[in-house]
C-alpha cells in the first residue's frame, strides 16, 4: 500500500484486502480496532459483529452492527448506516458539542444489560429505536422516530436535556415513565 494515500483510503484497502482473504462471509467481526479518524468504514454491505472497539469522527457503513463491547462515536458529525444491536455488556456512546450531529439510519435496538450514553450533541435515530438495555442523556438533544422503551429499559435525561423527538403518540411505550426528562421536554 502507498503511504501516500489519505489515512482513510489506506484503511479502505486493507478491509478491500480482508474481505478477499475471508472469502464471502454474511458476517465480518472486528477483534480490534475500527478508527473512523474522520473518513468511512465501508465493510462491502456484510454485517459486522464487533467484539473490539469502533471509536472515532465519521461514517459507519455495514448491512448491519452486532455490538458485542464498545461503539464510541466522538465530537463531529457522524453516520451509521444499517441496523445497530447492543448486546448485554455492550456500550454505544456518542460526543458532541453544540449543533455537531450523529444520526443512525437503521433500526437500533439495544439488549438488556447494554448501556447507551449521549453526552451533548445532537442525536437523531431515523428508523427507530428499542431500549431494554440503559439510555442516558447528559443533555443531549434526542429526535426519535419510533421509540420502544421495553420493561427491562430505562430512558434517562441530565438537566437542560431535551427530547423534542418523543410526541404525544409514543408516550404509550412509555409505561409510567416521564418522557420530557428534564426542565426543556417538548411538553405534549
Amino acid at each position: 500500500m502507498s503511504d501516500t494515500l489519505p489515512q482513510f483510503q489506506r484503511r479502505r484497502q486493507t478491509l478491500q484486502g480482508l474481505l478477499a482473504d475471508q472469502g464471502r462471509k454474511e458476517t465480518l467481526t472486528n477483534y480490534g480496532l475500527v478508527s473512523l479518524a474522520g473518513g468511512t468504514f465501508d465493510n462491502g454491505g456484510f454485517a459486522l459483529t464487533n467484539q473490539g472497539s469502533i471509536f472515532g469522527t465519521g461514517t459507519l457503513r455495514t448491512n448491519g452492527l452486532i455490538n458485542k463491547i464498545s461503539v464510541s462515536l466522538s465530537d463531529g458529525n457522524n453516520s451509521v448506516y444499517g441496523w445497530v444491536t447492543n448486546n448485554a455488556g455492550s456500550k454505544l456512546y456518542t460526543y458532541g458539542s453544540g449543533t455537531n450531529v450523529t444520526t443512525f439510519y437503521g433500526m437500533v435496538t439495544s439488549l438488556t444489560g447494554s448501556e447507551t450514553r449521549i453526552n451533548g450533541g445532537i442525536v437523531r435515530f431515523l428508523r427507530g429505536s428499542s431500549l431494554g438495555g440503559n439510555y442516558h442523556s447528559d443533555p443531549a438533544d434526542n429526535y426519535f422516530t419510533g421509540l420502544t422503551v421495553i420493561s427491562t429499559g430505562t430512558l434517562t435525561g441530565a438537566s437542560g436535556d431535551r427530547q423534542p423527538g418523543i410526541h404525544q403518540s409514543q408516550r404509550e411505550h412509555f409505561p409510567g415513565r416521564d418522557c420530557r426528562r428534564g426542565q426543556n421536554g417538548d411538553g405534549q
